[in-house]
């Protein structure tokens, strides 16, 4: 390897779409950049000059280091060139079955300088020393977002083209990824690369930065599978045209066991990044400096040592404080000083961040409050994640926009930058420069551990709207629950957690759309219940009294009237509670099922805005008693034959196929009255449209408390060992401890042997009903 300090012959050459890479005898590595990265770089080099007698600043305070900043770059020098040696044994052995992919994963927490790694030490020294004599190579740096397969289309179209906006494009190769092969396989990644221009002469390497937003940021799985699937299959094609590099958070090596392969390369062939040693921390701060015509003290040095060493995640910050002692040194202040005023390494970052906040008016405050909400996602195995947002879905209507753009320009200054800023128009986005100010800023921490729950329900609707506006369909404006919990949001929070220009449109276009679909649905129901009147089951109704009612509900019918369908409901209610003391079961049953139904659907219409003078309040009393009516007549009629059989140990079993046919089924015994009281006309029937599943919408329909009351039966006749799921939170246990069941859960008896789809269905019921815990796998 070259000496680590003397030979760093390099030098960057910029472009329209990124930088050139070049070592002293000519060996080229071209990086292709993102806007984004574009951007923040014009913003570093058009930052303010400093006096003569000093250089500019050398230091990236919470930035990462990139390949243009490779000649500060030090104290790594012993991981790069174990990076260097680890991706030039996956290029040129990959096509040896024991390293099939070349793909190198950077492996580390949160603040150990994966990025700075791969941008400001691995990338330069591939043009160094280039791999199998190619003196070109060609690295494209995404970072995945929320659209990872958007950001490789769009990386992928800047190598061809010198538009800075391909919508178009962009779009047409996003389709190529997304599209399988007549095999099955996703290679529209390794196709494209093959059509590049040099691409035998210039192989591209993919630099992944930040992996973990595939996990974090990424809502859609189908669209993360597509992403990884072409990333599997380009790094294992012979031709060796495409490589990837990325970093992962090792946080979220876990996410990665849903993709075997994946997670396989992750064993496998990952470089973790370790601590700095005493040595290494030194030259960092010693060797900049020093390329910058600054020497700091030994005794200084060992004191930014001792302040950092052993700290997690401490590399940004010490990197923050340099970045402010030499800020100190430009206006004559001894570096020791400067290092107590803010703080110490630790308290640097949070001492500045705080100065620059409270510098703002109380109105500026609450945009800056509102803006980190917008750039932090909630994750799992760390407390908070950064998530680059478009500007404009943070903007709201109530904001002035120069104010809100001056709130912007003053955090991401260069000299004290919180936030970078990228882009332009409307594909504008903003980003918290490191994690770091979430974790050491505690005004912000706290803010945000006391609102995690109205920032996330905020983020849900954001996210939402998004979609609505990528893909201009009413089909993804809110509707039903959906649509009255986010004007709800809308109408509470206005104040602190103002909704964007776009999600208050598509709450607005919802409601719209949702008062066109109650009306028609209004009409709907009064038909369901005037044919509930004029239907056979109604033949004891006498001529006079049904003649009011058909009036009432024709009257309902033609002037949308939905308060004058009351008196018929209440009426139907009282004669079905007459069938049930005349011991007409079926009946009964029936009337109090449709009943049920036909009030939660006009409760549904009533809640999205009040039409005609609707009263919500009697129809939930409709709803309410219809279902307590119905399960107490369950627990007179039905539930003793399912005890009886329990308690005779007549369990039965599956011996059909045909799930419509419950008879066909099973064999006699509590299975099949357990499926026929919850599936069937027998009990509720929860299998509404008869088509052998129960959907979501279905299981909405299932009462918690006929759940319930369904597993205490069985519990109460098993030793308390027959459940929906079993004492380890599992449902497809073969071992869980209920003998009759052969093992299994009562969830796997009567619903997955049956039908995977009505099984997941019916969990999440009771998931919300909390008769099971959240936590239970689904899958």
């Amino acid at each position: 390897m070259t000496d680590q300090y003397s030979d760093r012959s390099i030098r960057v050459e910029r472009s329209a779409l990124g930088s050139a890479v070049i070592s002293g005898d000519g060996n080229t590595v071209f990086v292709i950049h993102s806007s984004l990265e574009l951007q923040h770089e014009a913003d570093r080099l058009n930052s303010a000059p400093v006096p003569a007698e000093i250089g500019s600043n050398p230091y990236k305070g919470l930035a990462a280091f990139k390949e243009s900043d490779a000649g500060y770059y030090f104290g790594r020098e012993s991981q790069v060139d174990k990076l260097w040696q680890r991706f030039r044994d996956l290029f040129e052995q990959s096509e040896h079955i024991k390293l099939p992919h070349r793909l190198l994963p950077i492996l580390g927490p949160s603040g150990c300088g994966k990025s700075s790694l791969a941008r400001a030490g691995l990338i330069p020294e591939l043009a160094r020393r280039p791999l199998l004599s190619r003196e070109q190579m060609r690295v494209a740096v995404i970072l995945p977002g929320a659209h990872p397969i958007e950001a490789l289309a769009s990386v992928l179209v800047r190598i061809t083209t010198p538009d800075q906006i391909p919508v178009a494009k962009t779009r047409e190769i996003s389709e190529e990824l997304s599209r399988k092969n007549l095999d099955g396989v996703y290679d529209g990644l390794r196709r494209v690369v093959d059509l590049l221009p040099h691409i035998e002469e210039s192989p591209l390497v993919l630099l992944i930065d930040q992996f973990e937003h595939v996990y974090s940021l990424c809502k859609k799985d189908e669209e993360r599978q597509i992403f990884i699937d072409n990333l599997l299959e380009a790094t294992s094609d012979p031709n060796r045209n495409f490589s990837v590099i990325l970093t992962l958070r090792s946080d979220f090596l876990a996410e990665a066991q849903g993709h075997p392969i994946l997670n396989q390369l992750l064993s496998d062939s990952s470089v973790l990044v370790p601590a700095m040693s005493t040595e290494e921390l030194k030259q960092a701060i010693v060797q900049p400096a020093r390329k910058a015509g600054y020497r700091f003290t030994d005794s200084m040095v060992n004191l930014l040592v001792e302040q950092t060493r052993g700290r997690e995640g401490a590399l940004p910050l010490l990197q923050f404080a340099l970045t402010q002692i030499w800020e100190g040194l430009i206006e004559g202040k001894d570096p020791a000083h400067t290092l107590e005023d803010i703080g110490g390494v630790g308290g640097a970052l949070a001492q500045e961040a705080q100065r620059i906040y409270d510098n703002f008016s109380e109105s500026e405050k609450a945009i800056v409050r509102r803006l980190f909400c917008g750039l932090v996602q909630f994750g799992e195995g760390a407390r908070y994640i950064r998530k680059p947002t478009l500007i404009n879905s943070i903007l709201s209507n109530s904001d002035n926009p120069e104010i809100f753009q001056r709130v912007i320009n003053r955090l991401s200054k260069p000299e004290t930058r919180l936030i970078t800023v990228s882009g332009s128009g409307e594909r504008k986005s903003a980003d918290v420069v490191h994690e770091a100010i979430f974790e050491h800023w505690q005004e912000l921490n706290r803010w945000l551990d006391k609102n995690k729950d109205l920032i996330q329900e905020q983020q849900n609707i954001e996210f939402a709207a998004s979609e609505w506006r990528k893909y201009q369909s009413n089909d993804y404006l809110p509707r039903g629950k959906q649509l009255k919990k986010a004007k709800g949001f809308q109408i509470t929070q206005h104040s602190e957690f103002p909704l964007s220009i776009t999600a208050a449109e598509y709450i607005k276009l919802g409601a719209k759309q949702e008062r066109r679909r109650a009306a028609l649905n209004l009409s709907l129901v009064a038909s369901a219940v005037l044919a509930m009147i004029g239907s056979a089951g109604f033949a004891m109704m006498q001529g006079r009294h049904r003649e009011e009612e058909s009036r009432i509900l024709s009257a309902s019918l033609q002037s949308q009237a939905q308060a004058k369908l009351l008196p018929a409901a209440y009426r139907i209610l009282q004669k079905a509670e007459r069938l049930q003391s005349r011991d007409q079961t079926d009946q009964a049953l029936e009337y109090y099922r449709k009943l049920a139904d036909y009030s939660r659907k006009a409760i549904e219409i009533s809640s999205i805005e009040t039409i005609c003078g609707s009263d919500t309040r009697a129809f939930e009393d409709i709803y309410c008693r219809a279902n307590d009516s119905l399960l107490q007549t369950l627990e007179k009629e039905r539930f003793d034959k399912l005890k009886q059989q329990l308690k005779r140990n007549e369990i039965g079993e599956i011996v059909g196929d045909r799930p419509t046919e419950f008879e066909m089924l099973f064999s006699t015994g509590a299975l099949r009255t357990t499926y026929a009281l919850l599936w069937r006309e027998y009990g509720i029937k929860a299998d509404i449209n008869d088509d052998g599943a129960i959907s979501e919408p279905e299981a909405e329909n299932i009462s918690c408390h006929f759940l319930k009351r369904l597993e205490e039966i069985w519990r109460e006749h098993t030793d308390e060992s027959c459940g929906w799921i079993n004492r380890t939170r599992n449902w497809t246990s073969t071992d869980s401890g209920c003998g009759q069941l052969e093992g299994q859960t009562l969830m796997q008896s009567i619903l997955a042997d049956i039908d995977d789809y009505s099984s997941y269905a019916v969990l999440r019921k009771l998931k919300s009903c909390e008769l099971i815990p959240v936590d239970v796998d689904n899958h």
